[in-house]
């Protein structure tokens, strides 16, 4: 399943199954109490896991990536709350930046953590 702790609340969860046909027909109901979406992924073991693995992949990368875009803008000199109005009203708009968490790509936060990281590892950049 996929959604967090707020969609789960909401009972709008996606669950991803896979397995055999007759076992979605029988279990589809409980599972609509919690997701409002059900994606069956075919009847192959384990493709459901993969799928979540993989969304879970794009999911970090994306966080990744954000807080290193927001960090760029803080090194220039770029207001993170301005960023993320921005990021949020376009194509660059993706759970990191609007769904996720935003204080977790704030500069403030990273800052720490980059720099250190950074400093222990020989790099010069971004510090």
């Amino acid at each position: 399943m996929s959604g967090g702790i707020t969609r789960a609340a909401e009972g709008s969860l996606v669950t991803m199954v896979s397995g055999p046909l007759s076992a979605l027909d029988q279990a589809e109901a409980v599972l609509k109490c919690y997701s409002n979406k059900v994606v069956y992924l075919g009847d192959k073991p384990g493709a459901a896991q993969a799928m979540k693995l993989i969304k879970n992949m794009l999911s970090a990368a994306n966080l990744a990536i954000a807080c290193e875009a927001m960090l760029l803008g803080a090194k220039e000199g770029l207001d993170p709350e301005k960023m993320l109005e921005v990021l949020n009203a376009g194509t660059g708009q993706n759970s990191a930046t609007f769904v996720q968490n935003p204080k977790a790509c704030s500069p403030t936060h990273l800052r720490l953590r980059r720099s250190d990281a950074y400093h222990h590892q020989g790099f010069e950049g971004l510090h």
